[in-house]
């Protein structure tokens, strides 16, 4: 990520620069010496400014990627938050709840009411899996790159003479159809000025062309 992704995009000063690799004797064990970001995080300092340059970076990370043809590379090293992702996820938890029809010694009395319960919740994400696999067809926009674990803790903003330098703490992991839903740093900061954060990062991505569905009733 740090030494192919990124720069593939023009990007690699969107995360802590990889100093020196050191690896065990016998290779079982290798650690990555990376820059030092300080601590300048969103959840430390949760400044407007900071804010707005981590959103813009995001956006513009998103609209790069779309179509890259980094991107089935990623897809095979890396994480897929696609819509198998979800599919087989609700079949694996499905199956393992319906494997304990038989309860384990020495579970609480609640057990059977809390799985059952669990498995009607289950079930209904199943039996709705063809609606969300369609939507995400119609409205899910192209595969790009996305954070994959977007919090404030681990996005970072300092002040340059240049301008913010947004830069995350960790690398990108996942490849999803458009990434709204995972936009965790704008939706974590109150309704209003999340609602604010979401209207800047449509603006900047139909700059380029993109366009989402309307969110108007």
């Amino acid at each position: 990520m740090v030494e192919r992704w990124l720069p593939a995009l023009e990007l690699a000063d969107g995360c802590p620069q990889l100093l020196a690799t050191v690896a065990e004797r016998e290779g079982c064990w290798v650690w990555h010496v990376y820059e030092d970001l300080g601590d300048g995080n969103l959840a430390a300092q949760r400044l407007p400014w900071r804010l707005d340059a981590a959103v813009d970076f995001m956006a513009e990370l998103h609209l790069r990627a779309a179509r890259h043809p980094l991107v089935p590379e990623v897809r095979w090293r890396a994480r897929d938050h696609g819509v198998h992702f979800f599919t087989s996820n609700v079949r694996d938890a499905v199956a393992a709840l319906e494997g304990l029809a038989t309860p384990p010694r020495d579970v609480p009395p609640t057990f059977g009411g809390a799985r059952e319960r669990l498995l009607q919740c289950l079930y209904a994400l199943r039996d709705d899996a063809p609606r969300r696999v369609r939507l995400m067809e119609e409205a899910g926009g192209p595969d790009t790159l996305l954070h994959g674990d977007l919090w404030p803790k681990n996005v970072f903003v300092s002040a340059t003479p240049a301008g913010p330098r947004p830069g995350s703490s960790t690398g990108i992991t996942s490849v999803w159809p458009g990434e709204l839903r995972r936009l965790h740093l704008p939706l974590s900061v109150g309704a209003r000025r999340a609602a604010g954060r979401l209207r800047r990062y449509r603006e900047a991505v139909e700059r380029k062309g993109w366009r989402f569905p309307t969110t108007e009733p």
